[in-house]
């Protein structure tokens, strides 16, 4: 009983959210991503996890944001900085054919910077689990983690948090990778919308 309470609410939830999206003009650019045959198939029903992300970027006017695992939140993050005037955002992809096919969607109006890289098994301070080899060092003011494929934790905003410690990381859908940060940093989880939020 409870378990099917809490997939209304989620259905109420998204329904509520892109109500919210369809009012602005990204919610054009979602309908046109989503329109390539790549996408198409895919249900894709997290609205909030995009008005979220959207209004984040907005507010903050980060300089750069480090997105782990492109896919739609790319664009919707790299139309959010273009809206901002300023801004550039770094996203890793481990696909090659993914991440070339994500950016010729989005084509080349967006302060986007792809980055292929692979993936490694790693050990951080005693926790498990994989990150991409190499990541460029900037002053990332947002993280958003989804991706590497994985069922492990991801590692990646660890490193990046020792140098950028008061950067903000939302975390989509992944408990495992949330669990690992809330007893080191001021995290909450959101189980209706699957998102982690540390440092917010």
């Amino acid at each position: 009983m409870f378990k099917r309470l809490i997939r209304i609410i989620r259905k109420m939830t998204h329904f509520y959210y892109r109500l919210l999206l369809q009012r602005m003009p990204v919610c054009s650019e979602i309908k046109r991503f989503k329109k390539d045959s790549l996408f198409s198939n895919k249900p894709y029903k997290h609205y909030a996890k995009y008005y979220i992300l959207y209004k984040r970027v907005k507010k903050m006017k980060p300089r750069y944001v480090l997105e782990l695992g492109s896919g739609i939140s790319t664009l919707i993050i790299g139309y959010a900085l273009k809206e901002n005037g300023k801004g550039t955002l770094i996203s890793m992809e481990e696909n090659s054919e993914y991440g070339k096919k994500v950016m010729s969607i989005i084509g080349d109006t967006y302060p986007v910077e792809m980055n292929i890289e692979g993936t490694v098994q790693d050990v951080y301070k005693g926790i498990k689990g994989d990150r991409y080899k190499k990541i460029p060092q900037k002053e990332y003011n947002l993280i958003f983690i989804d991706g590497p494929r994985t069922q492990d934790i991801d590692l990646d905003a660890f490193y990046i948090l020792e140098y950028r410690p008061k950067a903000e990381v939302l975390i989509d859908n992944r408990k495992k990778t949330f669990d690992a940060f809330k007893s080191r940093f001021n995290s909450r989880f959101n189980k209706i919308i699957n998102i982690g939020y540390i440092n917010i």
